[in-house]
C-alpha cells in the first residue's frame, strides 16, 4: 500500500480554535497535519482586488469576487508552490473546516489508483458524467466530464505547476478557485474525483470567506440583461473542454 502523503491544513492566523478542531477531527486516522498559514484577505482587500480579472470573473460568476475568496485561492496557489522544492511530489490538503468521511481509511488505495498524469485528485467533491474509472478499496477513482466545487479536501502532485503561469500573480484570477471545471475544461488540468467523499466540509462552521456562513450560492448574482456578455466567453470553452476530455478519455482507455 502507499504511504500516507504529507498532509497540510491551511489556516488562517485569526483561526486558531479551528485548527485545533481539525486536528482534533483527523487524529484518529493517525495524519499528523502541518499547519500552512492562509492569507488574509482582511489584511489587504485592495491587494486582494487586483488579483482579480473582474470582468471575466463576472463572466464565468455571474459576481463578482469576494476578497475572502481571492485570498483562499492564493493560500492554496502559495503552497502548490512549495512543491518545487520540497522532498515529495504529492501533498494532501486540507481547509480548517474538513472533517475525515468513514471512507477515509481508503487514502492509500487512491494514491495506488491514481494514473500517472494525475495532477489533482478532488476527495470532498462530487462531479457528473465519468468517462473513466478505477476501483480503489471501497471508493472509485473517476476522470470527470465536469468535477465539481469544493476544495475541503484534495490530492496535488508536482505536476499541477505547469499551470503556474495561469494563476496569480502571473495572471488574474478570472473565476473561483475551486471551479475545477473550469481549469479541467480550458487548459487540460488532470483532476480525477474520488466517490464516495473521503474528506466532508463542516457547512455549521461560519465561513472564513462570507464571514455569516451563508453559502456562495446563494449569494446575489447578474441578472439576466448583464449575463448577455457572459455567454460567448462560457461557450467558447465547452469545445476546447470537449477536446481536453477527448485526449484524456484516449490515453486512459487502457489504463
Amino acid at each position: 500500500m502507499a504511504s500516507l502523503p504529507r498532509a497540510y491544513v491551511i489556516n488562517l492566523d485569526r483561526s486558531p480554535e479551528r485548527l485545533a478542531v481539525t486536528r482534533a477531527r483527523f487524529a484518529p486516522t493517525g495524519l499528523a497535519l502541518e499547519r500552512f498559514a492562509g492569507i488574509d484577505a482582511a489584511a489587504d482587500p485592495e491587494g486582494m482586488a487586483r488579483l482579480v480579472d473582474q470582468n471575466r470573473f463576472e463572466a464565468f460568476m455571474y459576481r463578482r469576487a469576494l476578497p475572502g475568496e481571492v485570498g483562499c485561492a492564493l493560500s492554496h496557489f502559495a503552497l502548490w508552490e512549495t512543491l518545487a522544492d520540497a522532498d515529495t511530489d504529492t501533498y494532501l490538503v486540507l481547509e480548517d473546516d474538513a472533517a475525515p468521511s468513514p471512507h477515509f481509511g481508503a487514502l492509500s488505495a487512491v494514491l495506488e489508483a491514481l494514473p500517472d498524469d494525475w495532477e489533482l485528485a478532488l476527495l470532498s467533491s462530487r462531479g457528473w458524467r465519468p468517462y473513466w474509472r478505477r476501483q480503489a478499496g471501497p471508493v472509485t477513482v473517476e476522470r470527470q466530464w465536469r468535477p465539481n466545487y469544493i476544495a475541503a479536501g484534495y490530492l496535488v502532485n508536482r505536476r499541477i505547476l505547469r499551470h503556474r503561469h495561469r494563476w496569480p500573480p502571473q495572471r488574474r484570477l478570472g473565476f473561483m478557485f475551486d471551479s475545477w471545471r473550469y481549469w479541467a475544461w480550458l487548459y487540460g488540468m488532470a483532476i480525477y474525483t474520488v466517490t464516495p467523499q473521503l474528506v466532508l466540509q463542516d457547512t455549521e462552521v461560519a465561513s472564513t470567506i462570507v464571514g455569516s456562513g451563508i453559502g456562495r450560492a446563494k449569494m446575489p448574482r447578474t441578472r439576466f440583461p448583464a449575463r448577455l456578455k457572459s455567454y460567448p466567453v462560457r461557450l467558447a470553452m465547452y469545445p476546447r473542454g470537449a477536446w481536453h476530455a477527448a485526449r484524456a478519455w484516449w490515453r486512459l482507455r487502457g489504463a
